[in-house]
């Protein structure tokens, strides 16, 4: 992280994630009494991102509706984990009738159902 201080008294902070913060600060903030050393103390976060989603396999009855859910775990760029939200997409009712007929799609047919994290 670099901080520069520019001719208006104010804080730039630059750092690795293109985070670009100004912190304006009147000069008597800085040595009111010219006597005591003043500290500008800034937190910067981290920014990560999900790099990949734990895959879900769902068995179920014929004839009944698979239960979806309702969070998957999740794995981000700094290596840690969790669970999150997620929110499932719902197809167009005549995909999912063509989906419901045993003739076209067998006992052990596999489907793929898209969804989203919430978050």
């Amino acid at each position: 992280m670099l901080m520069e201080m520019n001719r208006y008294l104010s804080f730039t902070l630059f750092t690795g994630l293109s985070l670009l913060t100004t912190i304006p600060i009147e000069a008597y903030t800085l040595n009111p009494n010219k006597t005591a050393t003043s500290i500008l103390q800034t937190n910067v976060i981290e920014v990560r991102s999900i790099t990949s989603v734990q895959p879900i396999v769902i068995y179920c009855p014929v004839g009944t509706v698979p239960q979806l859910p309702y969070q998957v775990w999740v794995t981000y760029s700094d290596g840690q984990g969790e669970y999150r939200q997620t929110k499932w997409s719902n197809s167009a009712l005549s995909t999912e009738q063509s989906e419901a007929d045993d003739k076209v799609y067998p006992i052990g047919s596999q489907y793929t159902i898209n969804g989203f994290i919430i978050g």
